[in-house]
């Protein structure tokens, strides 16, 4: 799962809009979600534990 998506044409990431960060800080814009990276670590992490046979 991530936290982009759309609202109506607009990308949003994490209920902020894309386009509102790049008219505050200007392009190029990296943008990462926090809860994203998060549960990618925690799947990552899961699937590299040791079994317990």
């Amino acid at each position: 799962m991530h936290s982009f998506h759309y609202v109506g044409r607009q990308l949003h990431c994490e209920g902020c809009s894309l386009e509102s960060l790049a008219a505050k800080f200007g392009t190029p814009l990296y943008v990462y979600s926090q809860s994203t990276l998060e549960d990618h670590f925690a799947r990552l992490d899961r699937a590299m534990a040791p079994s317990i046979t």
